[in-house]
Order: C-alpha cells, then sequence, then structure tokens
C-alpha cells in the first residue's frame, strides 16, 4: 500500500501478506505528515515500512515528511529492509518519527535502515527513535539474492549475519 502526498491517516488492525517479488514494499509513506499505524501485521518481501522524502517518480506536495509513528506491529520481511527511512535527490526533511513496541520476525537483510539516496546533501533526517524494537533471530540466515532465472535458490553463506542497523 502506498500513501503519496497525504496527512492526518490512522492506519490501525491491518494484514498484509502474500507480497513476494521485489519491490513489494508492504506500506510505502511517501511525502506524508501525521501518520499512524499501529496494531498491524505486514510480511512484504522487499521494504516491510518504508518512510519516504520526496519521490523520483511524482512531484512532492509535501516538502517535510514528519509526525510518523508505527507502534505495536509485527513486521516480517523475506528479502529487503524491514523498516527504512530515505529521503530522495532533492533537498527535504524527514522529522519526527517514532517506531515504538514492534517485533520483527524472520530478519534477512536489514532491520533499521536511514538512507539518504541520489546523493543530496542538503536532506535532512532527524528526531527518528526505534523504542522497543524486539527482533527474531534465527541459527541460520539464508543470504538473500536475486532470483532472476527461476532456477535461483537461496544459499547459505558462511559467517553471514544481516544488519541490524545500517545508516
Amino acid at each position: 500500500a502506498s500513501f503519496f502526498n497525504c496527512e492526518n491517516i490512522d492506519i490501525e488492525n491491518i494484514k498484509i501478506t502474500g507480497q513476494w517479488r521485489y519491490n513489494t514494499d508492504g506500506i510505502d509513506l511517501v511525502n506524508c505528515k501525521n501518520i499512524t499505524i499501529k496494531n498491524s501485521y505486514l510480511h512484504a518481501f522487499d521494504d516491510v515500512i518504508s518512510i519516504k522524502a520526496y519521490s523520483q517518480f511524482r512531484k512532492a506536495s509535501i516538502e517535510t515528511v514528519e509526525n510518523i509513528l508505527v507502534k505495536d506491529c509485527v513486521l516480517w520481511c523475506d528479502w529487503g529492509k524491514c523498516i527504512e527511512t530515505w529521503c530522495g535527490h532533492k533537498p527535504t526533511e524527514i522529522k519526527n518519527v517514532v517506531f515504538r513496541n514492534n517485533y520483527l520476525i524472520h530478519l534477512i537483510k536489514t532491520a533499521l535502515n536511514i538512507t539518504v539516496w541520489y546523493g543530496s546533501n542538503k536532506s535532512v533526517v532527524k528526531d527518528i527513535t526505534y523504542e522497543n524494537i524486539y527482533i527474531d533471530l534465527d541459527r541460520d540466515y539464508d543470504f538473500p539474492q536475486y532470483d532472476n532465472s527461476g532456477k535461483d535458490a537461496f544459499k547459505k553463506e558462511k559467517g553471514f549475519l544481516p544488519s541490524v542497523v545500517n545508516v
């Protein structure tokens, strides 16, 4: 589910599953403010929750992404980033984002990620809070890889561990 240029939305008690292809994000909040996501189960192949400031695909009517709360959710990411925050190539700001009491299961690649894409050196990301984030760590990890041919399989790579935090 993608939300572009939205304000004042409460998302509660939803279930997303069956997202099994690349770029199948769970919930994308692009140029949004005053959003709450709570008490939900989200299972996506790519990024599960992605907070984005300015998308290169659409014109932004909201310059600052702010006041986002994600709480009391179960998040399962099969390949990408479980919780992602990123800015695009035009200067923008993301602030006052809180992830509270969330349970990340079956971590494969990255749990928490903050990125400035496309090299905007004037973008600002601040006041991002991760509070009581529980991460389900397995004993064995499958190294994530693209399946371009339909024949590729996840493979074991000795010593591979997913990233808990990537900034």
